[in-house]
């Protein structure tokens, strides 16, 4: 039994109903949460979109559950049946590859879309650092990472650490809700400073390694050839690198498999029409449960 938990958000609330129907589950409301974890039984899975507005309650208690947000590829937020949405079991993101994944949904959908780069080690570039946002770093409670991250560059390696803060679309309180605008307007004057005014695109040209939190960016570093180091909540953790090798650039140089894993990404995101029909739910259970 799938339940899936509608925030009543009219945008959210959309792509968790159709992803019910399409699994023959239930809708249910944030309230019920303690009674349907009572009553659940082992091949129960919970759901829900994203992680405000309670529904980080739904991950932080289920067991088993299958985290909606935006896609890897093609990402939107239209609500049509083209529209796509990642799909993640018992995290927020995809954490590993246990299956062989073919290629077909990548060909069909994503080839012509992106530009896979072959593999290059920028020796002489910089350590670009993406931190979590706010709302992330509250739900997996690591507000410290990017203080940490960078104390522990520059004590393993001489390179420019540049960080590229994403600004802040949403501010929540300790409960999970975003607080008014009034806040966020304050807080993206107080970050001002500290966005760069370079593209992404630009920060990446010269890199030696991207450092990730969580960011899907991570994908787009990897279909750049970049090497990519990251938390276990990074979609990038399959062919992430081992901290310890920081500064080896001979394991660095080697390629990761990256067509197998475009192809689990691929295998990890469903239109909405999909969600709608049930293909989303039969492609889920044979390939990510």
């Amino acid at each position: 039994m799938i339940y899936g938990y509608d925030t009543s958000r009219k945008t959210t609330g959309k792509v968790v109903r159709l992803f019910c129907k399409g699994a023959n589950g239930q809708v249910r409301r944030l309230n019920q949460l303690d009674s349907d974890i009572a009553n659940s039984s082992d091949g129960d899975y919970f759901t829900s979109f994203g992680i405000l507005r309670g529904t980080a309650e739904v991950y932080r208690r289920a067991t088993n559950y299958l985290h909606i947000d935006h896609a890897y590829f093609l990402a939107g937020h239209t609500h049509t049946d083209d529209t796509w949405y990642r799909v993640s079991k018992n995290g927020i993101n995809m954490k590993e590859i246990t299956k062989h994944y073919p290629e077909d949904r990548f060909n069909t959908h994503f080839k012509q879309h992106v530009n896979i780069k072959p593999w290059r080690l920028n020796t002489n570039g910089h350590i670009l650092v993406l931190p979590p946002t706010q709302p992330t770093a509250w739900f997996t409670g690591d507000e410290d990472w990017l203080d940490n991250t960078v104390e522990w560059l520059k004590r393993n390696t001489n390179r420019q650490v540049i960080v590229r803060h994403k600004p802040p679309v949403v501010y929540v309180d300790k409960y999970g809700f975003p607080v008014g605008s009034l806040v966020v307007q304050e807080k993206i004057r107080e970050m001002e400073p500290l966005i760069r005014k370079t593209t992404f695109e630009e920060d990446l040209d010269n890199a030696y390694c991207v450092v990730a939190y969580n960011s899907g960016a991570v994908v787009k570093a990897t279909l750049e050839g970049i090497p990519v180091f990251s938390t276990e909540y990074a979609p990038s953790k399959p062919v992430a690198f081992d901290w310890k090798d920081i500064e080896n650039d001979n394991e660095l140089k080697q390629e990761p498999n990256r067509q197998q894993y475009f192809n689990a990404l691929s295998y990890h995101q469903f239109t909405l029409g999909e969600m709608r029909n049930g293909e989303a739910w039969r492609l889920i259970r044979e390939w990510v449960l």
